[in-house]
């Protein structure tokens, strides 16, 4: 049975932005519509991934984990907390002088009580910015492009749309908090996100 398009705007502007026809479902049986149903997920991912969007934000505060018999407490972070599994990307641990560090979907500290904010997935295309949307619809466009898009000059071009989308997306997004950081860096520290998404 084919997926209706319909609810992927993003897949549909990728394929625009390549110049190509765009997809009517993800299930056409064209190498084209197979391609576009294995990377849609990767693009989205990357681009949630990339900042810390005020639309996939949450605070919480994890859970306790239970201790495996087979693992040895870390005498130097001895709290373990199960992280979210739709938990894409810690951004920061709240608390003065709490240490950390993550092991696989386990977050070991050395406090018992810990706050966390984090970057959540996200999958319905209605609840994400129009300019994120696009944003994810270049990316997309830069995965396929090796393999459905001969000229290099517009892989070049699509990179750089995807660039510019992406800075617009992030100013679009700054007026939901204040002038300060919140990924806990120096104001001054780089963005360096061309190179995980430029792929």
């Amino acid at each position: 049975m084919t997926v209706a398009i319909a609810a992927s705007t993003i897949a549909r502007q990728a394929f625009r932005l390549m110049e190509m026809r765009p997809l009517q479902s993800f299930g056409e049986n064209t190498e084209e519509a197979q391609a576009a149903a294995e990377q849609y997920p990767e693009a989205l991912r990357m681009m949630l991934e990339a900042y810390d969007w005020s639309f996939a934000r949450r605070m919480i505060r994890p859970p306790l984990s239970q201790p495996d018999p087979n693992d040895a407490a870390d005498p130097d972070l001895p709290h373990a907390f199960i992280l979210p599994g739709d938990m894409l990307k810690l951004r920061k641990v709240y608390g003065i002088g709490i240490r950390y560090r993550v092991d696989g979907t386990t977050l070991r500290a050395s406090e018992r009580q810990i706050l966390i904010r984090g970057t959540f997935q996200l999958t319905n295309e209605a609840q994400l910015p129009s300019d994120f949307k696009l944003t994810v619809a270049c990316q997309l466009a830069v995965l396929l492009s090796p393999k459905l898009v001969t000229s290099r000059t517009k892989r070049v071009e699509l990179k750089d749309d995807l660039s510019a989308a992406f800075q617009r997306a992030i100013t679009s997004d700054q007026g939901t908090a204040s002038g300060t950081r919140l990924d806990g860096l120096p104001q001054q520290t780089s963005d360096d996100w061309a190179t995980g998404v430029m792929r």
